[in-house]
Order: C-alpha cells, then structure tokens, then sequence
C-alpha cells in the first residue's frame, strides 16, 4: 500500500517526516507495531532554558527585553509534559498492527504574543519587547488534529496552556 507522501514547510519537519519514514519500513519489514508520537510544542517543568516560554519568562523576570522574532502572531499549539508522558504510556499500550501515527496536542493553539502576555502576568510585571525579523523556516501556526489519539489512543491532553 502507498502512502502519500505529506508537504514539509521546514529542514525539521522534513527531519521528522524522514524518521517516520524509517519505522513505516522497519514496521513492514520487520512485522512489528510501531507508533510515531507527534508532540507539539512541549512545555512544563524541565523545559530547556533556550524555548520562548522559559526564556519570556526568565527575560520579565530579570527585567531584561522580550526577544520576539517577527510580530508575534505565530502560533503554537502547547502541549504539557505532563500530557506527553501520559500520550508515552497510553501509546506503549496500544494493541494495533503495522506503523501508527498519533498527535499529541491540544487542537488549540496560541500566538506568540499570548506567551508573552502570560509571562508576563506570572511575574507581575509589563514587558520590554524588542522584535527582530521571523526565522525563514519558521511556520505561521502549528496546530494538532488529536482525533485519532483520541479515538484509538484515548488520549485528550488535559493541561492547556492559559494564555492570552
């Protein structure tokens, strides 16, 4: 059976279309369950110091400019660690056959500008914002379809992100 192959807008979607590719074969191959977890946007305790949410936040907290690349109007769809680990032990037990795809998200998602604002509001304090221009191989919006984690997974993230 093929597959159609889905359009990248980025290098690293492209590096993760590329890894699902490899477990469809290896799961073929090899007559073996294999699932391909999507995250989208992970946040929660943990998160690398370098990712908008943390660095928003340290930068409000320390009183230093808000870096926000482009207007703000990107949007993510933020997904709790907390979520994932669950997405991880529902996925462990998923008794399906061959090579699965699951989207772990919210379906919401939220601008960059929203993140922002709620920094912002968590440390009490009205930020300096200094924007430069957007990345290239940045995407306008990131948003997951979790209707089949849902259904096959059941899997709902139950930590959304309250922003904005």
């Amino acid at each position: 059976m093929r597959h159609p192959t889905p359009k990248t807008c980025s290098p690293y979607a492209l590096t993760k279309l590329h890894g699902e590719q490899w477990c469809r074969l290896y799961a073929r191959q090899h007559g073996i369950q294999v699932c391909a977890l999507r995250f989208f946007s992970v946040w929660g305790p943990g998160q690398r110091r370098d990712l908008a949410l943390e660095s928003f936040q340290r930068a409000i907290e320390q009183d230093r400019p808000v870096t926000v690349l482009g207007d703000g109007s990107h949007r993510r769809d933020l997904t709790h660690v907390s979520d994932v680990v669950r997405a991880i032990e529902l996925a462990i037990g998923f008794q399906g056959a061959g090579f699965e795809t699951f989207n772990v998200g919210t379906g919401q998602n939220h601008s960059v500008m929203d993140m922002v604002a709620h920094a912002a509001a968590k440390a009490g304090k009205e930020p300096t914002i200094v924007h430069h221009p957007a990345h290239p191989a940045d995407v306008q919006q990131t948003l997951a379809d979790p209707r089949k984690s849902q259904n096959l997974l059941g899997f709902t993230a139950l930590h959304p992100f309250i922003g904005g």
